[in-house]
């Protein structure tokens, strides 16, 4: 892959009111890392909005529920590799996790090359959230080359 593809992560935890933390501690969700390491195993380069670890506090979640980080990503990246970048990223984490059934939380922005961005906070059980994001990621290439646009999906296969 295109080594100048990035993913974002942004601090916060999607969905989730978060505690009180020490003055200089910025929330993540412990999914964070495994994410950021899936995308960089894709060949993608990931940035964290707090570059320094130690700036960063990772919040677990006794529940069902499944908080993935915050993620942007450019239009001009979904482009480049084909709808389905960031769908493709989560159903690779989700292969770690055995319930199916599991109820996700992601938040996802899109920048386009005019500066304009769009997000999308999605949340439910994990094959509403996947096709939900698959739209927005076609919506959005489609918005970036100025029309409709024929696009290919990697590998989307749940497991």
């Amino acid at each position: 892959m295109n080594e100048q593809v990035e993913v974002h992560i942004r601090r916060g935890v999607p969905g989730l009111s978060l505690p009180d933390l020490p003055p200089g501690s910025h929330p993540y969700p412990d999914t964070a890392v495994d994410f950021a390491k899936i995308a960089r195993e894709a060949g993608l380069t990931v940035t964290f909005q707090d570059a320094d670890r130690k700036d960063r506090v990772y919040l677990t979640h006794n529940a069902a529920d499944c908080w993935l980080p915050s993620i942007v990503i450019g239009a001009e990246s979904l482009i480049a590799i084909g709808s389905g970048l960031a769908t493709h990223l989560v159903i690779q984490y989700l292969r770690g996790i055995s319930d199916r059934q599991v109820f996700l939380h992601l938040e996802c922005t899109v920048t386009h090359a005019d500066g304009s961005t769009e997000t999308t906070l999605l949340e439910g059980p994990r094959e509403t959230v996947l096709e939900s994001l698959r739209e927005f990621e076609v919506r959005n290439i489609e918005q970036a080359r100025g029309g409709s646009a024929e696009a290919g999906h990697p590998d989307e296969q749940s497991g």
